[in-house]
C-alpha cells in the first residue's frame, strides 16, 4: 500500500475542502477499522462493509517483520456518504468473537463533509482521545437524544458557511446515492434527522422550491 500514499495528500491550495464535489476525484474516501480479531480476513471486511456502499478496497495492515496482522484495517469507499454510515452503522459491529472500532482515518476528510450535513459524528470524534466520556455514567446511552436540538443548531449554522458552490455539491452528493442505491440513502435520512430539514433548507436557498 506504500505507492498510494502519495495521493492521500491532494493540493488543497485554492480549494475548500468542504467543497467535496470536485475534491472527491483526489480524495480517499477511507476509514480506520480497529479491534479485529487476528483470525480476521479481507474477505471478510469486505463482505461486511460493502452491505454499506461500494468499497475501492480493504486493506488490512500487517507487521513489517513478522507479517502477522496487527489487528487494524482501512477500508476505503467509493463514496464518502457510504463512508460516514459505515462509522456510524458498523461501530460496535461484531465480527468474530470482537466489537470493531470503526472511526475516521488520519488521512481523511470525512469529518469535514460529516460537519457539513450536521451528522452528529461527536461520539466518534471524542473516542480518539480515550473512550472516557460514558465510563461509569449510567445516563451514557441517553446522551445522544440530549444532542437533538444541538445537532439542529449545527446545522443551521453549517449551513450558514456554505456558498451556493457548496450547497449544489451537497445536494448533488444526496442525489447520486438515492440514484444509485434509493435504500442506502432512506437509511442516511432515517439515521440522521436533521438532513431532511438540511435539505429542504438548501433547496429554498437555491430556490430550488419555493
Amino acid at each position: 500500500g506504500v505507492p498510494g500514499v502519495v495521493s492521500q495528500q491532494p493540493n488543497m491550495s485554492g480549494m475548500n475542502v468542504g467543497n467535496v464535489a470536485s475534491a472527491g476525484q483526489q480524495q480517499k474516501h477511507d476509514i480506520f477499522v480497529g479491534n479485529l480479531a487476528f483470525s480476521t480476513t479481507e474477505e471478510q471486511l469486505h463482505q461486511v462493509f460493502s452491505e454499506v456502499g461500494r468499497l475501492v478496497k480493504v486493506r488490512m495492515v500487517s507487521d513489517l517483520d513478522t507479517g502477522k496482522p496487527r489487528g487494524f484495517a482501512f477500508v476505503e469507499f467509493e463514496d464518502p456518504t457510504a463512508a460516514l454510515a459505515a462509522i456510524k452503522n458498523l461501530n460496535d459491529f461484531e465480527l468474530n468473537g470482537r466489537r470493531l472500532r470503526v472511526n475516521f482515518s488520519n488521512s481523511s476528510h470525512l469529518e469535514t463533509l460529516a460537519n457539513r450535513l450536521g451528522m452528529d459524528m461527536s461520539q466518534h470524534t471524542s473516542q480518539r482521545s480515550g473512550r472516557t466520556t460514558n465510563d461509569g455514567n449510567s445516563g451514557g446511552a441517553m446522551s445522544t437524544d440530549d444532542g437533538a436540538g444541538d445537532g439542529t443548531q449545527a446545522v443551521s449554522s453549517a449551513l450558514r458557511t456554505l456558498s451556493k458552490v457548496e450547497m449544489y455539491d451537497v445536494i448533488s452528493q444526496l442525489k447520486a446515492v438515492a440514484d444509485r442505491d434509493p435504500d442506502e440513502a432512506r437509511r442516511l435520512l432515517c439515521g440522521h434527522p436533521q438532513l431532511p430539514e438540511a435539505v429542504l433548507h438548501l433547496m429554498s436557498k437555491l430556490e430550488m422550491i419555493k
